[in-house]
């Protein structure tokens, strides 16, 4: 409830957002999450780096929503 709320209110109006997460070895729930929720409206990965544990995955709308 609170990611979709999030996602509803602040993320889809964005053209870019950051998604700064733990890394957690192969198991990303919330990047597979983001994917699989706004990548229907647009958005894709185009860029990802990491540092001391943390990654942080750029998202960009690159396609208008449908």
């Amino acid at each position: 409830p609170y990611l979709e709320a999030l996602a509803a209110r602040v993320l889809t109006p964005s053209r870019r957002f950051l998604l700064v997460t733990p890394r957690t070895g192969v198991h990303r729930p919330y990047q597979r999450w983001v994917e699989a929720r706004l990548g229907p409206e647009g958005y894709v990965l185009t860029r990802r780096g990491e540092l001391a544990g943390v990654e942080v995955l750029v998202y960009d709308r690159l396609r208008p929503a449908p």
